[in-house]
């Protein structure tokens, strides 16, 4: 059973995502065919280093969060990142004029296993970790910050899957 969805990625067939102006590390995301997912590769030098990565939605949508919605996406984490915490993800959505709403720091993944997080009741009344009140009902984009936590990390993939908002 599949649930109808406002936006969904499962990198098939190519990743159409853009390294975000928030980035201040070298890093790739590429398509890796085999996987079907979107790998992350990051040179992670020091502790509070951000990768960011986004996209807009399909054929230029545009999302209305003033009502709820949820966003689930599938990460694999390599077991060198440890279970400390020291790698957080934390989504994003953003509208036309590229103010962002970020949905705060995401710790929900098993080690060396996909995990799927699952954040619900995303609207104007979320407790976001920071939000520049963009025009939620005309969100457009959305991305995935990764973030050292504590420590410089190891230089491991990270792989996505499954980005899905409904």
């Amino acid at each position: 059973l599949e649930w109808p969805s406002l936006f969904k990625d499962r990198f098939e067939d190519g990743v159409y995502w853009y390294e975000d102006g928030a980035t201040i590390v070298t890093g790739a995301y590429t398509h890796n065919a085999a996987d079907k997912t979107m790998n992350v590769d990051v040179e992670w030098l020091a502790n509070g280093d951000e990768y960011v990565v986004a996209t807009t939605f399909t054929d230029n949508e545009t999302i209305d969060f003033s009502t709820a919605k949820t966003l689930s996406f599938d990460v694999y984490v390599p077991s060198e990142y440890g279970t400390d915490g020291h790698l957080a993800i934390q989504p994003f959505i953003m509208d036309g004029a590229y103010t962002p709403a970020y949905i705060g720091w995401q710790f929900g993944y098993q080690l060396d296993e996909w995990s799927t997080i699952t954040i619900p009741n995303i609207s104007p009344d979320f407790a976001f970790g920071y939000s520049g009140n963009p025009d939620f009902t005309n969100i457009d984009r959305i991305g995935l910050q990764f973030i050292a936590n504590g420590a410089v990390l190891p230089q491991k993939t990270i792989q996505i899957d499954n980005v899905i908002i409904r």
